[in-house]
């Protein structure tokens, strides 16, 4: 704590004042996504717990430093300040159930930071360069994933031999590639440039190695969604391109080891109730049902953020699901608070989809893919992934140099930051 205490306020004092928005965001998710390496092998180093914790203060103290500068801005305001009341709300929910506990609050900071993120790339960011964000955010993680996963590198791998990568677990690092995949296709599809392609590639292949067969339903959920949200020309390219998606599957199915994953699943079975059993099918199914039991003590809020992670465990780990998860810690209102952001979510993205940017399919893609993956996973608690959707919705709703996008350009951009005149609102 006190390293990351350190390392936090260094960052704020010497980068946050001088660095641009755009800059900042694209470094967290960075940062963020190569920070939980060795999690899921008991071998992380402790300077990337400090790390990891203090990305969290930097994100929330940039916030507040643009915040204060920038009380004016015409998209800081009612979302922030409603996004901030909720967690300062479902945090002392939880310190009226469990008092001052640390575990709790370390994820109430955790979230808080994410919705920092989502508010500095929404109302604050420079115009980017989509294309050198994306590529940035995603292909560090990615590359080193692909070269773990296939090396089987210490700490890469757990004991079921599923990569984890750079994140705390499989699940984790499938959220993070698969929602990489989807903005980085999107973004192919428009320019189709050998980098892209080749960070795309390597996102696949590391989402496979995963294992994880929620992050990968997801993912198809999500890329299924983009191709038919984009303008075709072409009708019959659509569904070409639908069973490429699905052909693609098939192949790594029987490539991959996705056919002894399905194969754990012992449909009909004895329930069995041990965190560490891969038959994660029937653990889940019995974990929501004893989850609802829980939840019924306090329906209306909740136990407070983080109180499914550490404190209401039937059956000794985590949810394993978004909404369940959010009807355990936050109770009806927070159930109806994520409806109320998914219906907005889903709104905004088909009205943008109308046009002939990229931005409306990745946000409908991406909408796909944490609607689908949120059945099945902990994903408010897979803070690389969470940083990297929260940082992409932000850039595509406020529009800023995404939506500038020349996708008949191949040439490499010079700067992460566009200063063209006309690139602003």
């Amino acid at each position: 704590m006190i390293i990351a205490v350190i390392f936090g306020v260094f960052l704020c004092v010497t980068v946050v004042p001088v660095v641009p928005v755009s800059v900042l965001v694209v470094g967290l998710v960075i940062i963020r996504s190569l920070s939980d390496y060795g999690i899921s092998t008991g071998t992380r180093p402790a300077i990337l717990s400090a790390v990891s914790l203090a990305v969290s203060f930097v994100a929330i103290y940039a916030l507040v430093l643009h915040a204060s500068r920038w009380q004016g801005h015409r998209r800081w305001g009612a979302v922030a300040q409603l996004m901030l009341g909720a967690i300062a709300l479902w945090t002392l929910v939880g310190i009226f159930h469990y008092g001052i506990n640390l575990d709790l609050l370390i994820d109430s900071v955790r979230i808080l930071s994410a919705a920092a993120v989502f508010v500095l790339a929404y109302a604050y960011a420079e115009v980017p360069e989509p294309r050198t964000a994306v590529i940035w955010m995603v292909g560090p993680a990615a590359l080193l994933g692909v070269i773990g996963g296939l090396a089987s590198l210490e700490g890469f791998v757990n004991r079921f031999g599923r990569l984890a990568g750079t994140f705390s677990h499989p699940n984790a690092a499938a959220a993070f590639y698969g929602i990489a995949l989807i903005a980085v296709l999107s973004l192919w599809l428009k320019s189709r440039t050998k980098l892209l392609a080749a960070v795309g590639l390597l996102s696949f292949v590391a989402l496979l190695l995963t294992g994880s067969l929620g992050g990968i339903a997801g993912t198809v959920a999500g890329i299924l969604l983009l191709v038919w949200s984009r303008r075709a020309s072409w009708p019959m390219r659509r569904i070409i391109q639908t069973v490429g998606v699905l052909g693609s599957l098939v192949v790594a199915y029987f490539l991959t080891g996705l056919s002894d994953r399905i194969a754990e699943f012992s449909f009909g079975g004895a329930v069995t109730i041990s965190s560490s059993d891969p038959d994660s099918f029937q653990w889940r199914i019995e974990n929501w049902r004893r989850l609802v039991v829980e939840w019924r003590e306090n329906p209306i809020l909740g136990f407070g953020l983080g109180a499914s992670n550490h404190e209401v465990m039937p059956l000794g780990g985590p949810p394993h699901s978004l909404y369940f998860q959010t009807l355990v810690d936050m109770g009806i209102i927070g159930i109806l608070a994520l409806a109320v952001i998914f219906v907005y979510w889903w709104r905004k993205a088909r009205r943008n989809a109308n046009g002939d940017g990229w931005e409306g399919p990745t946000l409908v893609g991406l909408f796909g893919f944490v609607f689908v993956n949120g059945i099945v996973s902990n994903f408010l608690g897979y803070m690389a992934a969470l940083y990297l959707t929260v940082a992409l919705v932000g850039f595509l709703l406020a529009g800023r140099g995404f939506r500038n996008y020349d996708s008949t350009s191949n040439a490499r951009p010079a700067n992460l930051v566009s200063t063209s005149p006309g690139a602003a609102e």
